[in-house]
């Protein structure tokens, strides 16, 4: 069993996994759904500020 003590040695455990492909778009899609999570609470804020405005 490798003992991962640093990023460094995760990113060489990643790079020479056969399915590092995986990591890479679930990596990819937690960010995206990040980026897609806060673009909605920045709409629902927007509409609510305007609403309250009204």
């Amino acid at each position: 069993v490798n003992v991962i003590e640093n990023l460094g040695d995760v990113y060489t455990e990643i790079s020479s996994s056969p399915s590092k492909k995986y990591f890479l778009v679930v990596g990819i899609s937690i960010v995206g759904l990040i980026f897609i999570f806060g673009l909605y609470c920045g709409r629902m804020t927007k509409r609510a500020m305007y609403i309250k405005r009204k």
